[in-house]
């Protein structure tokens, strides 16, 4: 793997960050795809999927809690939004760290 650029950092923190501004699924699933087969875009394929596989499984789970309490869930919403920054701030820092809770969900074969 070679040096990551600025450029890969500022696409694997927006895979993270995009939640906050309502394309929670779309952008990690269009990152990943531009990026997973291509040369030097593991670092993006990789936060990418991370986040996609993260946005999915909250999205169904606060959809689901919000149902059986009549939408009293949706205070999930605020957590879910600053494990995003967090996330976003680890992968521009270079990290390759995982969500935590998502054992290896998202992983990258290989």
């Amino acid at each position: 793997m070679g040096e990551l650029t600025e450029n890969d950092k500022l696409l694997a923190a927006l895979a993270h960050g995009s939640s906050v501004v309502g394309f929670a699924m779309f952008v990690p699933l269009v990152l990943w795809l531009l990026h997973r087969e291509k040369e030097g875009g593991a670092f993006v394929a990789y936060h990418a999927l991370q986040a996609l596989v993260f946005h999915v499984s909250a999205f169904a789970f606060i959809l689901f809690t919000a149902f059986c309490t009549f939408g009293m869930s949706t205070i999930l919403l605020l957590p879910w939004f600053l494990v995003d920054v967090w996330m976003a701030v680890r992968a521009y820092q270079g990290e390759w760290a995982p969500y935590p809770g998502l054992g290896g969900l998202g992983q990258l074969p290989g």
